[in-house]
């Protein structure tokens, strides 16, 4: 039942962040698998406004902060008591700051200073802080970063490996989806889980078992990746196991299977240049279906914009024909789709693809040449 519960709340989140499913599912990975995530992306693309909306749900406590080269540990990690300074004590006041979060979302987050970089570190990596001499167990579940851009100094490189999930978050695409985001409105009644749920969940998710199937899958991708000179560090595979469990446990299954491994997509490309490449290797590796679907939809999103793009609107003609050549092209994909066989694991992703499609050429129907399906 708990876990009904958690998988509402990411059907509910897909639905109020249009264009936004991978970050969405990653995210609640994440939180199983106690890990942290990158969001990479222009401002806008409501990165915050997505962990906040997903922190509310759960109940625990929730910290965001835009780092900046003017801002100093006191705005993180809280300020210094003077009642401690007299009495030669150097301890911090964490109340309501980092320390105390469960979730936390740091924008600009390569922008601090080395010492607010390397205080973060130690929270992500060991969940400690330290205060006074003492190394308090922070209670932190997952850090969210969000930059528009990669680290430049080589020495922000061993926080970045600590971001297991890496995602590239990009403005809408769809006219459509964009007009739905205008128009939409907060919801009045949400899903919620309690924090103790969700720990217990946690707790189920370490549990699932990784068959030697799973890890010969591994094996075969990390070699597969090398002979592209994609190489991701031994901690990030061993890492990547949380979740891989996670994403089974979502699934509701007790044991993992390979296909759980294209979760891995988001995690194994250092270079946003490598993410198209990694995901296609990964796909493939776990399951060619997969990597099929993904080809589909890749297809199918070329023609989407194609016809979507505004020189093909200059005139009704070129607009009707482009759009119908479009739909026909579209609808061949579909067909393609339905020829994949389907098995427990690709079933969902199977139908996500078909409706996707499917509302590919709804818009252009609608938007192109005014016609409705």
């Amino acid at each position: 039942m708990t876990l009904q519960k958690l998988l509402q709340i990411e059907a509910e989140l897909r639905k109020a962040y249009f264009e936004r499913d991978e970050e969405v599912h990653g995210s609640i990975v994440a939180l199983l698998a106690r890990q942290h995530v990158l969001l990479l992306g222009p401002p806008g693309t409501a990165k915050s406004q997505l962990v906040e909306d997903m922190c509310a749900r759960i109940g625990g406590n929730y910290f965001s902060w835009l780092l900046t080269k003017f801002s100093t540990p006191e705005e993180l990690f809280g300020p210094i008591s003077l009642k401690a300074l007299e009495q030669d004590k150097y301890t911090r006041i964490i109340t309501g700051k980092l320390p105390e979060a469960h979730i936390a979302f740091i924008d600009e987050v390569w922008k601090g200073s080395s010492s607010i970089l390397n205080t973060l570190l130690r929270i992500v990596n060991e969940r400690k802080f330290d205060n006074n001499g003492a190394a308090l167990k922070v209670p932190l579940l997952s850090l969210f970063g969000a930059s528009n851009e990669l680290p430049e100094s080589g020495e922000l490189s061993a926080l970045y490996d600590r971001f297991l999930l890496r995602f590239m978050t990009q403005y809408i695409a769809s006219p459509q989806n964009f007009v739905n985001m205008l128009a939409s409105q907060p919801s009045l009644s949400n899903t919620v889980i309690t924090l103790q749920e969700l720990t217990a969940m946690q707790t189920e998710a370490e549990k699932v078992a990784l068959p030697d199937e799973v890890y010969i899958a591994l094996v075969n991708l990390r070699e597969v990746l090398k002979k592209e000179n994609i190489i991701a560090s031994d901690r990030r595979y061993k890492q990547a196991l949380s979740l891989i469990k996670a994403n089974a446990f979502l699934g509701g299954r007790a044991k993992a299977t390979p296909d759980d491994l294209a979760i891995l997509q988001h995690v194994l490309w250092s270079q946003p240049s490598e993410y198209k490449m990694v995901q296609k290797l990964v796909l493939t590796t776990v399951n060619p279906v997969l990597s099929k679907i993904q080809e589909l939809l890749d297809v199918a999103k070329e023609v989407y914009h194609q016809a979507m793009d505004p020189n093909a609107q200059k005139d009704k003609e070129t607009g009707n024909k482009i759009g119908f050549e479009a739909t026909v092209k579209l609808r061949r994909v579909q067909e393609d789709l339905g020829k994949l066989a389907s098995t427990p694991d690709t079933t969902k992703v199977l139908d996500d693809a078909r409706a996707k499609v499917k509302a590919y050429s709804d818009e252009i129907y609608n938007v192109i040449t005014g016609i409705t399906k």
